[in-house]
């Protein structure tokens, strides 16, 4: 099992991934199904600062993997800011 951040190559994984979290009734997976190969990419160009929704920080994803198929997935934001702080609940632990 290792820990991948998401490229090309792991784009028909991702199609597989997408249908298991849509069955399994993760409907943030049901929309990208049908243009799977947009998400993705889009995804993708996220890491690189680009194609991003305004005021967001650069999100790089990875991949669980196994045997070639994606077991999990994580984004990672890198940095944070006012309008996410306002958005997204942040847990701070002391």
């Amino acid at each position: 099992m290792q820990i991948i951040q998401a490229n090309i190559s792991h784009l028909d994984a991702f199609l597989a991934y997408a249908k298991q979290c849509a069955d399994d009734g993760l409907h943030l997976y049901s929309s990208t199904i049908e243009d799977h190969q947009a998400y993705f990419k889009k995804r993708l160009a996220y890491a690189e600062g680009k194609q991003l929704p305004a005021h967001w920080p650069a999100i790089t994803t990875y991949f669980c993997i196994k045997s070639a198929h994606i077991l999990g997935s994580i984004r990672v934001r890198h940095g944070i800011n006012e309008k996410i702080e306002n958005i997204i609940p942040i847990i701070v632990s002391n």
